[in-house]
């Protein structure tokens, strides 16, 4: 979810808003039968293990992104979702192909009871989370190569960017060491280019490192 966040921070003008929002699983939601006065319950529903799971990778990429700064908290709160059903029988249907619930409700009133409501309307009563987000300007991601057998740059340590056709450019930190290439005529050599890496050898051995 972190490379999702990514590039929607990518698309977004600073200060553009994302709402995360997410069904809410620290909170259970509820089984309840309509009636003329509102609601009356009948059931607790409870997240299943997986999802639970999934909630807390998706709190800890948000928590990512806004420790690296793509984002700033602005503000957050819950609302409950109402998911209809026309019977009882319908409602335990839907828990039992609906992947993100136990599939069985954990019952607050009798057998008896429930057998003399069944046909009633009911509703699945679920507890929605959500975060107002804002976007804050920074850097473009820059993506660079580690080295690899055909493409080492300078060795362990190195890295940057090899190009089609010879350029290459890379950093050695430990070195001190920044080098930069590229040419008039392009090749297409099986290996590394002969031209480039004639230059970074005769660059090492100026370092002691050749």
């Amino acid at each position: 979810m972190v490379n999702a966040l990514g590039e929607i921070h990518r698309v977004l003008a600073p200060g553009g808003t994302l709402v995360d929002a997410r069904p809410d699983s620290r909170i259970p939601a509820y089984a309840e039968r309509r009636n003329a006065r509102g609601f009356q319950r009948f059931g607790v529903v409870k997240t299943s293990r997986i999802e639970g799971a999934n909630d807390r990778a998706s709190d800890l990429a948000v928590a990512i992104v806004v420790r690296e700064g793509l984002f700033k908290r602005m503000r957050r709160g819950r609302f409950w979702h109402l998911v209809p059903f026309n019977s009882l029988a319908e409602l335990r249907e839907y828990l039992r192909e609906h992947q993100r619930f136990v599939h069985r409700a954990e019952w607050l009133v009798d057998g008896v009871t429930r057998k003399r409501y069944s046909n009633d309307q009911f509703v699945i009563r679920r507890p929605v989370r959500y975060e107002v987000l804002q976007a804050l300007h920074s850097l473009p991601n820059i993506s660079f190569q580690l080295t690899f057998p055909s493409r080492s740059f300078a060795g362990e340590a190195s890295f940057g960017h090899y190009g089609m056709g010879g350029p290459v450019a890379f950093a050695h930190p430990e070195l001190g060491l920044a080098f930069g290439y590229v040419m008039n005529q392009m090749l297409s050599p099986s290996g590394p280019d002969p031209r480039s890496t004639a230059l970074i050898q005769a660059v090492l051995r100026c370092t002691g490192r050749g």
